[in-house]
C-alpha cells in the first residue's frame, strides 16, 4: 500500500454493499463525529458507509 489510508480503503471496499469503519474522532469540527479518515472514505465512495464512533456520542441537551 503507497496510497492514502483513505484512498487505500475506499479501492479494497470497491463494489462493497456495506463498508463499516471506525472514528476515533480526533481532528478538528468534522472530526467531533467522523475522523478525517471516515469523514474522507465518506466523501469518496458510492457504497454504503457506516461510521462506529469509538466512544459514546453524548445526548443532546432539550
Amino acid at each position: 500500500m503507497t496510497g492514502t489510508p483513505a484512498g487505500e480503503v475506499t479501492e479494497a471496499a470497491s463494489g462493497a454493499r456495506l463498508l463499516v469503519i471506525g472514528s476515533r474522532g480526533l481532528s478538528g469540527l468534522p472530526g467531533i463525529v467522523r475522523g478525517s479518515v471516515s469523514q474522507a472514505v465518506l466523501e469518496s465512495t458510492s457504497s454504503p458507509v457506516l461510521v462506529i464512533p469509538s466512544r459514546p456520542l453524548k445526548p443532546e441537551r432539550e
